[in-house]
């Protein structure tokens, strides 16, 4: 992330002044400009606790967690997500985990009682809004309504 200095103006105090056309007294702002250290805009993604819940009883390995995470961040919830093998060879290189820790990753998120990852088809993944979403709140409905059109009858 890239850092910025920025500068805003604010109301210090207000003072009386004289006003020059009528004479009349009024308050004036006095302004001070402060300067501060900004970034870029960040992304936020929101984890629900159901998620947390995996992590914590164990149904998730650590590899299951980066594979997730990594899914999460490149593609976002809703987005067709085609895993064939030379995604799968980024995600190698990315996460630093052999091809057969990826495919049982990829397996064992998709086939959890309420799946992380849902299948279409083969290849073809979604992302289940129900534990994460990048983005706001307000898309998370519109998402599993989608996954529920698309056919996902336990996300």
């Amino acid at each position: 992330m890239r850092e910025h200095i920025r500068s805003r103006q604010v109301i210090e105090k207000m003072r009386p002044v004289i006003d020059t056309e009528t004479g009349e007294l009024i308050e004036a702002p006095v302004t001070k400009t402060i300067s501060y250290i900004a970034g870029d805009k960040d992304s936020f993604y929101l984890i629900y606790s159901k998620f947390i819940s995996l992590i914590m009883e164990d149904e998730l390995s650590l590899p299951d967690v980066k594979v997730f995470a990594y899914l999460l961040k490149t593609y976002g919830v809703g987005v067709p997500i085609i895993l064939s093998k030379s995604i799968k060879e980024i995600m190698i290189e990315e996460l630093k985990l052999k091809m057969s820790t990826i495919n049982n990753s990829i397996s064992s998120i998709s086939n959890l009682p309420t799946p992380l990852l849902f299948r279409k088809a083969s290849s073809l993944y979604y992302l289940n809004p129900r534990f994460a979403i990048k983005g706001s709140s307000s898309e998370r409905d519109n998402q599993m309504r989608v996954l529920f059109e698309l056919g996902c009858k336990n996300c």
